[in-house]
């Protein structure tokens, strides 16, 4: 979702998620009972689940905690 909206991080904060839950319902909702998760992900993003993106978002969130 950061590759298609811009300041993504500064709209949470703010509370603007307009652009956010249209991408959502583009992107992710209109699909849910056509395709498995893993199909899911992989048309939205690229490619299917993958721990070590999880991983990493981890690390970044509480490594220096």
């Amino acid at each position: 979702m950061r590759d298609f909206i811009d300041d993504l991080d500064a709209k949470i904060e703010h509370g603007d998620f307009k652009e956010i839950l249209q991408w959502l319902s583009e992107n992710i909702h209109r699909f849910g009972r056509m395709y498995t998760s893993e199909e899911l992900m992989r048309r939205c993003c690229g490619e299917g689940l993958n721990p070590k993106i999880f991983i990493r978002y981890i690390e970044s969130k509480y490594l220096d905690i």
